[in-house]
C-alpha cells in the first residue's frame, strides 16, 4: 500500500503549499534610497542596455536623484514596467 499522505491531491499538500495570496504590492520609494543606491554604484562595472556608465550615474547622484525617483514611484503606481528593461544581455563565457 502506498502512503498518499504527501501526494499532490492530499488535503495536507493542498493546506501547506496553496496558502499563498495572489496578492503583491510594491511600496513607492523615498529619494533617501535612490541616493544610497546611486552613490554605492561600483564605477568600474560595465553599463547596462542603456549604455549609460556607473561613473556617470554616481557624479550626478545628486542632480539625477529626484527624476529618477520620479520615474520608479510612477511605474510602481501604474503597475507598469517597461518593455525595453526586461531585456537583458547575456554573454557566455569560454571554459576550458
Amino acid at each position: 500500500m502506498v502512503n498518499r499522505k504527501y501526494g499532490v491531491t492530499s488535503d495536507h499538500f493542498t493546506r501547506f503549499y496553496f496558502q499563498v495570496t495572489s496578492s503583491f504590492t510594491l511600496a513607492e520609494i523615498d529619494s533617501e534610497f535612490v541616493m544610497y543606491e546611486l552613490s554605492h554604484l561600483n564605477p568600474h562595472k560595465s553599463t547596462g542596455l542603456d549604455c549609460i556608465p556607473a561613473r556617470f550615474l554616481k557624479d550626478a547622484a545628486i542632480i539625477i536623484t529626484d527624476p529618477i525617483t520620479h520615474i520608479i514611484n510612477r511605474s510602481i503606481l501604474s503597475e507598469t514596467f517597461p518593455l525595453e528593461m526586461k531585456m537583458a544581455r547575456v554573454t557566455p563565457l569560454y571554459k576550458k
